[in-house]
């Protein structure tokens, strides 16, 4: 064998592998570089109350007989919207049948 040619093979090699270390040293680098997440300093922090009461949300109350008028309403729909739909063709019929 040629050791002219194991050299250049072997510098090849070497080449390709110092090329992926400096790709690796980069990206290391990156996410050295990248900024962490804030660290909270747990010993400064605000009091509950400040922090609970800047949060109001709207409510809104409702008592029991606007529930249950509510929920009647919904049930007389959906009642409307199912009888509608199994028997609509035929009420209409029906009525027109009448109205001659």
């Amino acid at each position: 064998m040629n050791p002219k040619l194991e050299d250049d093979q072997a510098n090849e090699l070497r080449s390709i592998f110092n090329e992926i270390i400096e790709d690796k040293q980069e990206q290391i680098q990156q996410e050295k570089a990248e900024p962490e997440e804030k660290d909270v300093d747990i010993l400064n922090l605000p009091p509950r109350r400040e922090v609970h009461t800047s949060n109001s949300r709207t409510h809104i109350k409702m008592d029991k007989p606007l529930i249950r008028f509510l929920i009647v309403i919904f049930l007389l729909t959906a009642i409307i919207i199912g009888a509608y739909y199994n028997w609509g063709d035929s009420l209409f019929n029906l009525f027109n049948q009448t109205n001659e």
